[in-house]
């Protein structure tokens, strides 16, 4: 009895209450004694609030009404509590709040440099703080300011500032005693505020703070594009232009797919499953396939709705997007979500950023590199979209598909400009805002050209000057087949003279010469060959030409191509009246049989008749003596013929008359 502290492991210790001011020697476990009336503290040796004159013996009540019963505890003279004031101490001094009538007020003590006045708020007690100042006096830097008593804004880029020191509510970073903000990877500066050399792009929503500059892995020198808005594109709107695949072999489906009132619809009941293994998905069309960097950034979104007789199973488990591209090398990534209900219609609406996607078939689980990212869209190969869900499924139905893309944004057109897209300083024979196109004159090197090694690290093909043999400055990019050759040349190189040309192809512009067969401006050869040093041999010589330079005209035609103008003719030479059908060369006269004339041997000579393709003599006699006479009539007549001339007109009349009835 008299002691305590047992129970809290210790040694028990005496209470010491006083004799005079407590009930007895007992105290409880805490050392607290049993004081009398008006008497306080742990032993009972002093008096209370409200008592005072304790001499060993009793306290005596204070008679102060008017400052709450309080008094000077030696003489009992009324006084108000500490740091109060008024007729009935009821308020607290300036610089003081918390007011309690046996205590008094506390102390604001406000901070001279960081508060605006030394009184604090009566119930609170906080103080009025300057902006960058915080804590109830005032007295630290607030959040976003650093180096107390002076707190200056440390003035950090949210946007590249490390997510772990800011304040989303706020709005604000917080930074070191020296005032510098800790930045993300892909940021630089005091106040996180530019992106690093090789990076572009600062923002919030980056977790690197800036993107890395892709260039197709040409350039590290990039900035972002301006001057850009999206446009969602849609996707499937017409008739058969969606399939279904399995996505064991890709195998296209043909049957229970259908186009209904604006949805692509798979029915399983009139599905031919065989050789399908796995989930099925929906392939979209070559719209989205290519060079698709223009949609980096933007959204991929579909409406999804399945029905199945039980919404759960081991196909919901599979990806719901997969995406397969490349140029040299190819991946295939996908994205996740949360599966949708069966029978709820539901929307997806994918980020195409890398920050969300993942390697197909990968152990490893990790996040897709932006590299690799932006090389799948550089050339995607398919999108594949999940319409397998739950177990036993009988239905699914895919609409309203938009991609997003990024184009030029009109004059005056208020939409959220697109962000996220570089536009990199390519090197020589690249063009493109990611150097993903060969400039003109260039084209992509063969990857037959290049050693396997490099094929590891590229992640294109070289671009390569067009080889054209400098008859061409364009050919197509990726053939590298020349283009509007020019020096009269031809072929996929340029290295073969144009029809009607001829020479051996160097590099110079004279390197093909027009063909002369025989003469410049009288050529009837389209081609020629060149034969021997500066020599050449027209190859196609027209109908009726022949010789080195055609020349000749061929047996059967005739004339001089080798003047200005000259052809050579057919001869067409009679069947019947000529020897053979070839003519003089130079002439066309035709060799004639006997009694035959004309240069094509078709006219009877003089005193000659044709019968029966032959031109037989008249001269038999008879026939030949009518002749004579008809012609020596001819002669009278011809003289009276003249001297009718002056004659009149009846007496003409009459004239002919009387011949007419002589030759009868």
């Amino acid at each position: 009895s008299g002691f305590f502290g047992l129970q809290s492991g210790r040694s028990c210790q005496p209470c010491g209450c006083s004799r005079s001011g407590s009930v007895s020697e007992l105290c409880d476990e805490d050392g607290q004694c049993h004081c009398k009336e008006g008497v306080a503290g742990v032993r009972c040796d002093h008096c209370s609030r409200g008592y005072y004159g304790y001499q060993g013996i009793n306290c005596t009540a204070c008679i102060c009404d008017h400052t709450g019963g309080n008094c000077d505890p030696n003489t009992g003279e009324c006084v108000c509590p500490p740091n109060t004031e008024g007729d009935t101490c009821n308020r607290c001094e300036t610089g003081y709040w918390d007011h309690n009538p046996t205590t008094g007020c506390k102390a604001c003590s406000c901070s001279a440099s960081g508060s605006y006045s030394p009184q604090c708020d009566l119930l609170s007690g906080q103080c009025p703080c300057k902006d960058g100042f915080s804590g109830r006096s005032c007295d630290w830097c607030a959040p976003g300011y650093y180096g107390y008593p002076a707190c200056s804004a440390c003035s950090c880029d949210v946007a590249g500032t490390n997510e772990t020191f800011c304040s989303k509510i706020l709005g604000v970073c917080e930074c070191g005693r020296t005032g510098e903000c800790v930045c993300k990877s892909g940021v630089s500066g005091r106040r996180c505020e530019e992106c690093v050399s090789g990076w572009f792009a600062l923002s919030d929503q980056n977790p690197n703070g800036c993107s890395e500059c892709f260039c197709s892995g040409l350039s590290r020198d990039c900035e972002e594009q301006g001057g850009l808005t999206r446009v969602p594109i849609s996707i499937g709107r017409s008739p058969d232009i969606l399939s279904l695949v399995s996505l064991s072999s890709l195998q296209s489906v043909k049957s229970g797919v259908y186009q209904h009132g604006g949805e692509m619809l798979l029915d399983t009941r009139q599905l031919n499953t065989s050789g399908l293994v796995g989930p099925l998905y929906w392939r979209l069309p070559a719209q989205v396939e290519g060079d698709q960097l223009m949609s980096y950034g933007g959204l991929l979104s579909y409406i999804i709705t399945f029905y199945a007789e039980d919404g759960s199973g081991l196909s919901n488990q599979e990806p719901q997007v997969l995406m397969r591209g490349g140029t040299l090398r190819k991946h295939i990534i996908y994205t996740d979500m949360v599966a949708p209900s069966n029978g709820i219609r539901t929307q997806h609406n994918i980020k195409l950023m890398e920050h969300k996607w993942k390697y197909f078939n990968s152990v490893s689980q990790r996040v897709v590199t932006h590299a690799d990212f932006l090389s799948v869209l550089n050339n995607i190969q398919y999108i594949l979209i999940k319409a397998s869900y739950g177990t036993g499924l009988q239905q699914s139905r895919i609409s309203n598909i938009t991609m997003e893309r990024a184009v030029s944004a009109e004059s005056g057109d208020l939409q959220e400009r697109a962000k996220l897209i570089e536009s990199c300083l390519c090197p020589p024979g690249y063009s493109g805002l990611s150097c993903q196109e060969c400039a003109a004159g260039f084209f992509r090197q063969p990857q037959s050209e290049l050693p396997p090694q490099s094929l590891k690290t590229m992640t294109v093909r070289p671009c390569v000057q067009c080889r054209c043999n400098n008859h061409s400055a364009s050919c197509d990019p990726k053939t590298g087949d020349c283009q509007d050759c020019k020096h009269n040349t031809s072929g996929r190189r340029c290295d073969i003279c144009a029809p009607g040309y001829y020479g051996n192809i160097s590099g110079s512009a004279s390197d093909c010469s027009l063909c002369a067969c025989p003469l410049l401006d009288n050529s009837f050869s389209p081609t020629c060959v060149s034969d021997g040093a500066g020599d050449f041999r027209c190859t196609s010589c027209l109908n009726g030409y022949e010789g080195r330079y055609c020349e000749r005209c061929s047996a059967g035609y005739h004339g001089n191509p080798t003047l200005p103008g000259g052809i050579c003719l057919i001869c067409g030479c009679s069947g019947w009246g000529s020897l053979h059908q070839v003519c003089n060369e130079l002439t066309g006269q035709c060799e004639c049989k006997p009694g035959v004339r004309g240069q094509l041997c078709d006219q009877c000579e003089e005193r000659h008749v044709l019968q029966q393709e032959e031109c037989v003599s008249c001269d038999d006699g008879c026939t030949s003596v009518l002749l004579d006479d008809l012609d020596r009539l001819n002669d009278l007549f011809l003289s009276v013929n003249l001297s009718a001339i002056t004659m009149a007109p009846y007496q003409q009349l009459l004239l002919l008359e009387n011949r007419t009835k002589y030759f009868k």
